[in-house]
């Protein structure tokens, strides 16, 4: 799909607003609760997964695929603000409540990749379906060129050749692999014609193609309900269930470097502060809740 300029400046602008995010959350005095935390990795989370999505989803047509007729680049983006919106209320305290947070959050999440996911989906259906119609025209008009080739002086010949190139015009582009056969003899017969020199048997080609084409086109209307025999396995399902599987193992590393590290460092400065302002009673009962963190316990030790 490539990384074009479009892509890249779109990059870049997610990272300066994930940059002035972090201005916020790090360079205000802000209480580092687990609520802030969780904010602030759902923000990382949505950087990441859009700039992801620039890199390896959205092509040059992403702007003609939709989910609920809304494109998919400003269902990505409007992600982005949405979910750096919250986070922003969630580091600043305004929704304090983890539980509700946390719901707002995998809300938010889980709507977008159901989102992608279902568009994803029908836009390869629709894509796979187009590419077989192109196929079929491009048999159509490739019937029409090499009649075009089969040249004569007789008018009646002519006048035949010149309608029966408007019925090819006008045929069904319906697609299917039971027509490969009739299709197969149509154009057998139109690259015999190109080599004939009697006029009796040109007409009497023309005709035999021209009742051919009218079979076709009502083998058309029976095989427009006929499902196609897959040659090959589906395994496009694969690819959505990794898809899945990553965004959760994604959210799971952040959301155990958020608990495991990140929660138990920042109530372990909080410790440390306390312990520089000779508040040993409160420091001890900050760093017995760490568990065992780093040297909380030793610094229980030099409390005592």
């Amino acid at each position: 799909m490539g990384f074009n300029k479009n892509k890249g400046i779109s990059a870049v602008v997610v990272l300066i607003a994930f940059g002035v995010f972090n201005a916020i959350a790090f360079l205000i005095p802000l209480a580092h609760t687990l609520t802030f935390w969780l904010g602030y990795g759902f923000a990382a989370l949505a950087a990441a997964v859009l700039i992801a999505c620039f890199i390896f989803l959205f092509g040059s047509d992403s702007n003609e695929q939709s989910f609920l007729r809304v494109p998919l680049v400003k269902l990505a983006w409007g992600y982005f603000i949405i979910q750096m919106l919250v986070s922003v209320l969630e580091i600043l305290g305004i929704i304090p409540i983890y539980l509700i947070a946390l719901i707002i959050n995998c809300f938010i999440s889980g709507f977008y990749i159901i989102a992608m996911l279902a568009s994803q989906a029908a836009g390869e259906l629709i894509e796979e379906q187009d590419n077989k119609v192109a196929e079929k025209i491009y048999f159509l008009k490739n019937m029409q060129n090499l009649l075009s080739k089969v040249k004569s002086t007789d008018t009646e010949i002519v006048a035949k050749i010149k309608a029966l190139s408007e019925d090819f015009k006008f045929s069904d582009p319906m697609t299917h692999s039971k027509l490969n056969d009739i299709e197969n003899e149509i154009e057998s017969k139109i690259l015999a014609l190109k080599s004939e020199t009697d006029n009796k048997k040109i007409i009497e080609g023309i005709e035999e193609i021209s009742d051919l084409l009218i079979e076709r086109n009502e083998q058309c209307k029976l095989y427009k309900n006929v499902k196609e025999e897959k040659k090959t396995e589906d395994t496009k399902g694969v690819k959505y269930v990794a898809t899945v599987l990553g965004v959760f193992a994604l959210t799971a590393v952040v959301a155990i470097t958020v608990l495991y590290y990140v929660v138990p460092k920042g109530i372990y400065n909080d410790g440390i502060a306390l312990y520089g302002a000779q508040k040993y009673e409160e420091a001890i009962v900050v760093f017995e809740g760490l568990n065992g963190f780093g040297d909380s316990k030793k610094m229980i030790e030099n409390c005592n």
